[in-house]
């Protein structure tokens, strides 16, 4: 699909759990391979804290409690 939507500037995933940090993980790999070159940001959650890291130039965020009670 991105293929068919070049004129975009760009993607942004959101995933429930860091799926990169998993050990020995294989899904994850497959589509940031998939979006080969196309500039994008990922956005996770789960882990109830703010973290940032810079991966291949592109920003991974993972966000803490966002305004849920807990």
């Amino acid at each position: 699909m991105i293929a068919n939507n070049r004129d975009g500037r760009g993607t942004f995933l959101f995933l429930h759990k860091p799926a990169w940090q998993k050990e020995g993980e294989t899904t994850f790999s497959a589509v940031d391979a998939g979006l080969g070159d196309w500039p994008y940001t990922v956005l996770t959650g789960h882990v109830q804290s703010f973290g940032y890291e810079e991966r291949n130039g592109r920003d991974y965020i993972r966000l803490a409690t966002t305004g849920g009670e807990g």
